[in-house]
């Protein structure tokens, strides 16, 4: 008689018997254990958090804008400016935990204090951003997010333009309302270093804007 069998680690044991030149097979499955019950929802979950996400998507989100106050180069004087509005749209590819994204981001102000005086004259921030986020998807509803971005800011104040390389962060939280669409609340920080035409330094803008995430 002969005997053969899988290791002991398997779920799935073979046993095969040969008995006067005849071989019989008995399969006999391994009992799993409570720690292996538990742990495989949580990995359903993660797989289906993460795959279901894969693809390109299209991003728009609207909310309110401060445009943090300017200081002029070599000088005390400053800008400060009111609160307006923001938003932003772009295009991304979510790779599951990652994404890439670009976007045209948005800032406003609808007069401030230049110098001492008052104004009351729409001032823009326009930036191109590209950008990386990353999603903390343990959840498959909900997913907090983290990102950094770069690109160029255009600056628009009393009829004078001006542009200088930017950076910024951006964080907020997101929930799967369909297979195909997420609705979040995102905060964004976009500082420029300088603008030498405006003759200003340490430009910087937030966004607090609500949007939508559609999956192509």
């Amino acid at each position: 008689m002969g005997l053969f069998s899988l290791p002991s680690a398997a779920d799935v044991f073979k046993y095969l018997f040969t008995v006067d030149g005849e071989t019989e097979e008995i399969i006999l499955k391994r009992d799993k254990s409570e720690e292996e019950i538990k742990e495989e929802p949580k990995e359903k979950l993660r797989a289906q958090g993460t795959e279901e996400n894969y693809g390109w998507y299209a991003t728009g989100s609207i909310g309110a804008s401060q445009i943090s106050d300017i200081k002029y180069i070599n000088s005390t004087e400053k800008i400060t400016f009111e609160d307006g509005l923001g938003l932003d749209f772009g295009l991304g590819y979510d790779f599951g935990s990652t994404r890439i994204e670009g976007t045209l981001s948005r800032g406003h102000s609808p007069g401030g204090i230049d110098r001492g005086t008052s104004f009351e004259s729409d001032t823009t921030v326009t930036s191109a951003l590209l950008s990386a986020f990353y999603d903390f998807r343990s959840s498959k509803k909900w997913s907090p997010f983290l990102g950094i971005s770069i690109g160029s800011t255009s600056v628009d104040h009393l009829g004078v333009g001006d542009s200088g390389f930017s950076y910024g962060l951006g964080l907020g939280i997101s929930y799967k309302n369909t297979d195909r669409s997420e609705v979040y609340f995102k905060s964004t920080g976009i500082v420029t270093p300088e603008f030498n035409d405006l003759g200003i330094t340490n430009g910087a803008y937030g966004n607090g804007t609500v949007g939508v995430r559609l999956l192509f």
